[in-house]
């Protein structure tokens, strides 16, 4: 079972809250009264002052638990065709740049720098519905075949698409720090326009999220800066390369 955080041994608050009680029940006189009596009122301040800090601390770092970014995979791996691949290790880059009025199937790295129980995982951009990417369906990239290789709401019940056009996944998950794992998701494009994207993560504690970015154009020529790999930008594929791989 996850912590919420590090705990004081119940031994050490014991030994803090001695000098309260000893000035409670003996009622000393003179300098050792002024001295015990600070005393328990830095005893007090601190039991209840650090176990704050420590909440507000944690629920800092859970507004953005994980580090996420997209996945340009290798093309010994998998083949995409909205980016220029290479043979080596893939991409990391937090701008996707993808064609309009096409559908791909995309990468998400998750990667958590928080332990924390999730309960439910969802993926969307922001925009007008008619105009933004949209999600229809989720897809494992490490899975060659099997039920779980692909799932959408019409085969899961654990998989919904919200009003807001959200692609969400109902599932228990805990977190380690440290811990990586790739989502795919089929994403359809449509009007032209830069989509702040979400990645969103529902947990027992409270909702964190990530933040990433779709590009979508006409005739794609944005590079994508690598975030791997140093001085790297990503071309996306030219027109005559995604034709012959649709």
């Amino acid at each position: 079972m996850l912590k919420s955080g590090p705990t004081r041994h119940p031994v050490v608050g014991i030994l803090l809250m001695l000098p309260l009680l000893f000035v409670v029940f003996t009622e000393p006189s003179g300098w050792i009264a002024v001295a015990l009596s600070a005393t328990a009122a830095f005893t007090g301040l601190v039991l209840i002052v650090v176990p704050l800090v420590r909440t507000m601390n944690r629920n800092r770092r859970l507004k953005n638990p994980c580090e996420v970014h997209f996945v340009i995979p290798p093309k010994n791996r998998e083949i995409v065709h909205y980016a220029e691949q290479t043979t080596e290790e893939g991409h990391f880059v937090d701008q996707l740049v993808l064609r309009s009025h096409t559908e791909v199937t995309i990468e998400v790295v998750i990667m958590a720098k928080v332990a924390f129980q999730e309960t439910e995982w969802y993926f969307g951009c922001e925009g007008e519905l008619s105009s933004k990417p949209r999600a229809t369906s989720y897809s494992n990239p490490f899975i060659i075949e099997g039920l779980r290789k692909e799932e959408s709401p019409k085969t899961s019940p654990d998989h919904y698409i919200g009003s807001d056009y959200y692609y969400h996944i109902r599932r228990s998950r805990a977190h380690i720090p440290g811990e990586t794992y790739v989502t795919g998701l089929v994403v359809e494009t449509r009007a032209p326009g830069e989509y702040e994207t979400k990645v969103v993560f529902q947990g027992t504690e409270r909702m964190g999220e990530g933040k990433l970015s779709i590009k979508v154009e006409d005739n794609p020529a944005t590079t994508m800066r690598c975030l791997r790999h140093k001085e790297c930008y990503v071309k996306p594929a030219s027109r005559s390369e995604t034709d012959s791989n649709e």
